[in-house]
């Protein structure tokens, strides 16, 4: 694992998370099955396999992170050799106590390496700091590798929004209590 630094992010280094390459490739889904009856709508997922690999762009430009920016609670980056890696965006949702982890993207040429993990990690102890009671994470359904991340640190799905994204992509939920 290489030495990572993790530290909250300024405003003035925003130019520096452009060179981060924020897409992702993808073998599986989560297609979303929807049954409605006259007194009843059944909502389920179902992990889907696809026919073949399909690179996937990350749903948020980077430019758009500027004007987000002054809306975060807190913006935390990953540096390996004073370079940076990775970030991860938290907005505070008002009067609910969840931390929201609304934006994370690690390089691609540092992925698998536990630079991820070390920023949700980061993430949790601030949340912690501030009393937040969850942390919530949303992941575009299709961003297979983002959901297995999820799971992988101990957080539970817990909804979705079919209207979320811009792309109509369907956004995935997941929380963890902050203990």
């Amino acid at each position: 694992m290489p030495n990572i630094e993790i530290r909250q992010a300024v405003k003035s280094e925003i130019m520096e998370f452009a060179s981060i390459n924020q897409n992702y490739e993808t073998s599986h889904v989560w297609q979303m099955n929807r049954i409605m009856e006259e007194n009843n709508v059944t909502i389920g997922f179902r992990e889907t396999r696809l026919p073949r690999t399909v690179k996937v762009d990350y749903p948020y430009p980077i430019s758009q992170l500027e004007d987000e920016w002054d809306k975060s609670a807190v913006v935390l980056e990953a540096r390996i050799t004073d370079k940076v890696v990775a970030y991860l965006r938290v907005k505070d949702i008002p009067n609910t106590r969840i931390a929201w982890v609304v934006d994370m993207a690690v390089d691609i040429r540092h992925r698998r390496q536990g630079i991820g993990s070390s920023l949700e990690v980061a993430a949790y102890q601030w949340a912690a700091r501030k009393h937040f009671d969850h942390i919530m994470i949303e992941v575009q359904s299709k961003n297979y590798p983002a959901i297995q991340f999820c799971k992988k640190l101990g957080y539970d799905f817990c909804g979705y929004n079919d209207q979320y994204y811009t792309n109509m992509d369907i956004a995935l939920f997941f929380a963890r209590t902050v203990r």
